[in-house]
């Protein structure tokens, strides 16, 4: 019997092919979980700029019927948002305010709206 201690060549090759399995398949999971995590970074900024915007045009009394802003995103430099205001007249004294959202980036391209109708006295 030998004396020994350690292991042999032969098990720390399987050992490191074991490791290695294991991170050829994490990685690509490790990716896409990243990936995910920004588009939801982005979408929540998006729903975040509409609530604030919409909440904006409501308020404001000297408005024009319809506007367009553009707005770049803080969280990734190759997201911009445009942001899409109008106001209607339904009926005498009840207005419908409507505020759009729509970004664009290298992963996806969405829209969101928000409608709100205010009585106007």
């Amino acid at each position: 019997m030998s004396d020994e201690k350690g292991f042999t060549l032969m098990e720390t090759l399987v050992a490191l092919m074991i490791l290695g399995l294991f991170v050829s398949f994490a990685l690509p999971i490790h990716d896409e979980i990243k990936a995910q995590q920004q588009a939801l970074l982005i979408e929540s900024e998006a729903l975040q700029l509409l609530k604030m915007r919409a909440e904006q045009w409501v308020s404001n009394t000297d408005r024009q019927q319809t506007s367009v802003e553009t707005i770049k995103s803080q969280h990734d430099v190759n997201t911009i948002y445009q942001v899409t205001h109008a106001v209607e007249q339904i009926k005498p004294h009840l207005m419908r305010y409507t505020v759009e959202i729509e970004w664009k980036n290298n992963q996806q391209s969405k829209r969101k709206q928000l409608t709100v109708e205010k009585f106007s006295p």
